[in-house]
């Protein structure tokens, strides 16, 4: 068996390779204004792996021992705690300290949160959305009520979640002010080795990817110019984030 588990914390200003000629600072008299969870940041990770041989019948002696001898048995499992996710401006992530131009530039600008957003990185299901607030997509949202903290007068101080305000907010970077849902999966491996004589066997090789069939969520939107998709997992588009489970059948002949 092995494992490893991490726990982390990334900071940093949104860092972006040097050939980045798109991306701006939030404030560029004041570079902590951008400091934060760094957008790939993630607190909690878990991985498992580990191999068993059941000792019962592995001479595969008679037809039982055939049946019940020679089985492999391998699961991996993963787990992570979510990464952060930007809350948008209405400007579309960039111009609100008037840093760019958001047709062209970039940034990771966060408005301001504080404790509107009653946010619990949980899945609700069957929430249709209200007021123009959450109503894209397949209902699937992390918030049971999109409409009472969407910002549906553009991120004024009238919203419960407002848009940043040059020379009020010092501190609106970061990868994002809340985290996106947890994430798991489990993959097994099962082979079965069958002895025909001393010198021939065979072995079956079965591989599970996503064995339990779990449907992992994408994170969800918070964008300010497109309240329609507010707190909605996957933005409106495909909810699903992992692949199905599939299976891979083969065979080896050994001699």
């Amino acid at each position: 068996m092995k494992s490893n588990f991490t726990w982390s914390k990334a900071l940093g200003t949104g860092n972006v390779v040097q050939a980045s000629s798109s991306y701006a600072n939030v404030d560029p008299w004041n570079l902590h204004n951008m400091y934060g969870p760094q957008y790939y940041d993630e607190k909690f990770n878990l991985n498992l792996f580990f191999n068993y041989a059941p000792p019962f019948f592995s001479n595969q002696k008679g037809v039982l021992g055939r049946v019940l001898g020679g089985w492999n048995i391998s699961p991996l499992f993963v787990y992570g705690s979510g990464f952060p996710v930007q809350v948008e401006t209405p400007v579309g992530d960039c111009g609100s300290f008037g840093e760019c131009n958001p047709a062209y530039v970039f940034s990771y600008e966060n408005m301001i949160v504080g404790n509107n957003l009653n946010y619990t990185a949980s899945r609700h299901q069957g929430v249709p959305g209200s007021n123009s607030c959450g109503t894209a997509g397949a209902r699937q949202n992390v918030l049971s009520n999109p409409a009472a903290s969407c910002p549906v007068n553009g991120g004024t101080f009238d919203d419960p979640v407002r848009a940043p305000i040059l020379g009020l907010d010092g501190q609106i970077g970061g990868g994002g002010p809340v985290r996106g849902l947890p994430l798991w999966n489990l993959d097994l491996g099962l082979s079965k080795r069958i002895k025909f004589t001393e010198r021939l066997s065979s072995s079956l090789h079965f591989d599970f990817g996503n064995v339990l069939n779990h449907m992992q969520p994408r994170d969800p939107c918070f964008q300010g110019y497109d309240t329609t998709t507010w707190g909605v997992l996957g933005c409106g588009g495909t909810v699903q984030a992992n692949t199905p489970r599939r299976m891979q059948l083969g065979l080896t002949i050994d001699w």
